[in-house]
């Protein structure tokens, strides 16, 4: 059992980790690029 606790937690932080570095290129990528309202996203898809 402790195995297995430890194998989730592993997996757990890396998800975790993975998803920090998504976030960090996603904003990297708003910083370059800029953003734009939802509210102009939503007119521009015809919403």
């Amino acid at each position: 059992m402790d195995d297995l606790r430890l194998l989730e937690r592993l997996a757990r932080e890396e998800m975790d980790r993975l998803d920090l570095e998504e976030a960090h290129a996603a904003l990297k990528e708003a910083a370059e690029k800029g953003t734009i309202p939802l509210r102009d996203l939503m007119r521009e898809l015809g919403d």
